[in-house]
């Protein structure tokens, strides 16, 4: 693997996922790394397909975590090209072994967060609207949905307890 930069996307129990942008090849390379049995696996490239309408690629975001109710590892990315409505998804799940495009597209102008949160088996998200508001965008990791919630508007919101 011909790497520059080199991400951590994310850990579960006693696994890594990591990004390598290989620039050599103009593509991003992810593996799934355990360092306890210090062993890893390359998973298979997988193209980004470019939307009719959008000029460039800009960045991906990506999200790696354990889905409980499939027993499964699954790395998700988001391709977001440069016009800023275009997106591309999707998911790599461990147990069969490929890449599945996530056809559901959703209202928003843009990620803010390319670092993905994972909590409660679902990936999260801070994207802008195409109002210019933000909210937080959640991936379901076993059902592969995408939801989107409001954003407390200010710190007044963040109250916890009583």
């Amino acid at each position: 693997m011909t790497s520059s930069a080199r991400h951590i996307i994310g850990k579960s129990w006693t696994t890594v996922c990591l990004t390598f942008n290989n620039s050599y090849e103009k593509k991003e390379d992810i593996a799934i790394w355990n360092p306890l049995i210090r062993k890893y696996r390359k998973l298979p490239s997988e193209p980004i397909d470019k939307p009719s309408g959008s000029l460039y690629y800009l960045y991906s975001s990506f999200g790696f975590g354990y889905d409980p109710s499939n027993n499964d590892y699954k790395v998700v990315r988001i391709a977001q090209f440069y016009e800023g409505v275009f997106f591309e998804v999707k998911v790599y799940s461990l147990k069969s072994q490929c890449w599945k495009k996530i056809e559901k597209q959703w209202p928003i102008k843009g990620i803010c967060s390319m670092r993905s949160v994972s909590l409660n088996g679902a990936f999260h998200w801070i994207v802008e609207q195409n109002d210019g508001s933000e909210s937080i965008l959640a991936f379901d990791l076993s059902n592969e949905k995408f939801g989107l919630y409001r954003k407390p508007s200010d710190e007044a919101d963040f109250v916890l307890g009583s």
